[in-house]
């Protein structure tokens, strides 16, 4: 065994005269870190960016009073898309996932119309989804949201039916006519009457009744 030279200090031991928490180990040359394809770090920044955003959604979408519309602004620019893979979610909160269409409808405009569409369309959804598919699409106001609710007026369910008059009656266009004419003769009072109502409003005739629930006016000789 070769022995150590005079004054040559053991590599655990701080060398002679050095000061403390300094040893005489040799340098171990380190390789510089190497990243794999694809930059993780933005892309885990974006994911923690997605789930803080969403998480300000729900917060905001809990809330029991009205939402002004400067606190969606607040939240950025990427709401709406955040909004649309919200209903991709099949984990979400049926009462959430309402009040996510209703806000879609809301504040997306033009860019909503087609996933809206989706839902009234789809008989796999629930009817209560598409009704409020159907109200948020009347929030829209523009012809490609009522030819889209077009789609809806031979909708199987009543609800459907009635929100989708409801919709297109709020709509005051005349692309909204055909399909406002084709509700007038559905056969329950209360998907008609939202029909009738609009069909008579350019003739000034709207009512807050359907034609079949209103009243006779007394006339000044009928008590005579």
């Amino acid at each position: 065994m070769a022995r150590r030279k005079q004054g040559t200090p053991h590599p655990s031991i701080p060398a002679n005269g050095s000061e403390m928490g300094v040893y005489d180990e040799p340098v171990v040359k380190m390789r510089p870190d190497v990243l794999p394809p694809g930059d993780l770090r933005r892309e885990d920044l974006s994911q923690a960016t997605r789930s803080s955003l969403r998480l300000r959604i729900e917060a905001l979408l809990e809330k029991r009073e009205a939402i002004a519309p400067r606190e969606w602004n607040a939240l950025g620019p990427n709401v709406t898309e955040q909004l649309q893979i919200m209903l991709s979610d099949g984990a979400l909160r049926p009462a959430l996932r309402q009040r996510v269409i209703i806000a879609l409808g809301q504040i997306a405009g033009d860019a909503a119309v087609s996933k809206l569409g989706d839902i009234l369309t789809n008989q796999r959804e629930s009817p209560i989804d598409r009704a409020y598919a159907a109200t948020a699409l009347g929030n829209v106001h523009n012809e490609q949201a009522v030819a889209t609710l077009g789609r809806g007026v031979a909708d199987q369910d009543a609800m459907v039916r009635r929100q989708v008059a409801y919709a297109l009656s709020r709509s005051g266009t005349p692309q909204a006519v055909p399909f406002l004419r084709t509700l007038a003769g559905d056969k329950l009072p209360s998907v008609a009457e939202y029909a009738v109502r609009a069909l008579d409003k350019p003739r000034g005739k709207a009512s807050t009744q359907a034609p079949h629930r209103r009243k006779r006016k007394a006339r000044p000789n009928d008590s005579q």
